[in-house]
């Protein structure tokens, strides 16, 4: 299976005889090479956000422990 040919050829480019960029022009290769190099500064999020954060990290461990600890003992009791 074959693909149909491009309806217009690539439009004629800037470049040189030899591949080269006349002077003034930027080869399409430098212009993204910064794009995206900046990084946006972020707002830190508040204290209470990070201490709400770590309480729920250790009832959530808790609670995970206390769910091991109860079966584990159903087990043993078991056997």
């Amino acid at each position: 299976m074959s693909l149909p040919p491009d309806p217009e050829p690539d439009p004629p480019s800037e470049s040189e005889p030899g591949g080269g960029v006349p002077p003034g022009s930027t080869p399409p290769a430098e212009g993204s090479a910064t794009r995206g190099v900046s990084h946006n500064e972020t707002v830190p999020s508040p204290r209470w956000a990070n201490r709400l954060v770590q309480v729920l990290m250790v009832l959530l461990l808790v609670l995970v422990l206390v769910f091991v600890v109860r079966h584990l003992i159903a087990f043993i009791a078991g056997l």
